[in-house]
Order: C-alpha cells, then structure tokens, then sequence
C-alpha cells in the first residue's frame, strides 16, 4: 500500500469516526448518560468535541496539512488506554475498539467494540479492575509514525526542481 493509498484510508477512516462520532452521541447520549442535565450537557460537548477534533485531524492528514500526522497521532492515543481502577476510570473509543484487556483476576480478553463511548469517573467501584490497551488505535498511531510521520505533505527547497 502507497503512503498516499494509506493517507487517505485514514483520513476516510477518522473522517467518518468523528462524524459517526458525533451523530452516535448527539442521538443518543442525552438517554444513556446518568447524572443531572447541565453535567449531561457538558459531557456531551466533551465528547462532541473530541469527534469534531478526530474528524478534523482527519481532514488534515488528507489535506497534506503539517499538522495533520500530527493531530491524527494525538486523536489515536488518547484512544489508546483502558483504564477501570477503583480511584479511576477512563475509556474512550469511536467508532471501533480492538481491546486486549487484563483484568485485577489475571484473566485476559480480546474485546471489539461498535460506537462511541467515553467514561471517566472517579471514585467508582467496579466488579473488577482492568487494563487495557486499544490495539486498532495503536496500530493507526504506528502507521503514521512509520509512514506518514516523516512525509509533512510540503516540499522543502532540496526537492524543488531549478
């Protein structure tokens, strides 16, 4: 696969994460968040928010704009860890997350998911702890790293011809 093949598979594919994103949780987050109405506001236009960047990021990484490795990089790893502790929990994915978990029991799991999803609580006691670690997500991030990182999309003065 061309890097170009490539850039636009993952433009395509945050591009309609994000807008997935937002039409998932514009239709349907005002019914399962819990919690009063101002903090269901807020937390839908945080999650809004985050769909909007990963779809600009997004748009970006198609335009060939410097910063669009880079904020698609950024976009991923915040997509990277699950994390559900007594003290802490954090979990945000959209629209696919491809998880390797190990819980508190020392059992470990593959887990996909379909949807938008965030939660960060504090305080909460879950059944059972658990790590884990969202390898689509990572698997993006070492593309770009790898084959994208180094192609910003400008030509610098050594390439243009005389």
């Amino acid at each position: 696969m061309t890097n170009r093949t490539l850039r636009a598979a993952l433009a395509t594919f945050e591009v309609g994460s994000g807008l997935g994103g937002i039409w998932l949780v514009l239709a349907s987050g005002l019914l399962q968040f819990r919690g009063g109405f101002a903090l269901r506001i807020v937390w839908i236009a945080l999650m809004v928010t985050y769909c909007a960047f990963l779809a600009a990021s997004g748009f970006l990484l198609a335009r060939r704009h410097p910063a669009g490795v880079r904020f698609s990089i950024y976009a991923q790893l915040l997509q990277v860890p699950e994390i559900i502790t007594r003290p802490f929990t954090f979990v945000l994915y959209t629209p696919l997350s491809l998880t390797v978990t190990v819980s508190a029991k020392v059992d470990v799991s593959f887990v996909a998911n379909l949807g938008a999803n965030v939660q960060l609580l504090f305080g909460r006691t879950p059944e059972v702890a658990l790590l884990g670690v969202n390898v689509l997500a990572l698997a993006i991030v070492y593309l770009l790293r790898s084959r994208l990182g180094h192609d910003s999309g400008t030509a610098d003065a050594s390439s243009v011809a005389a």
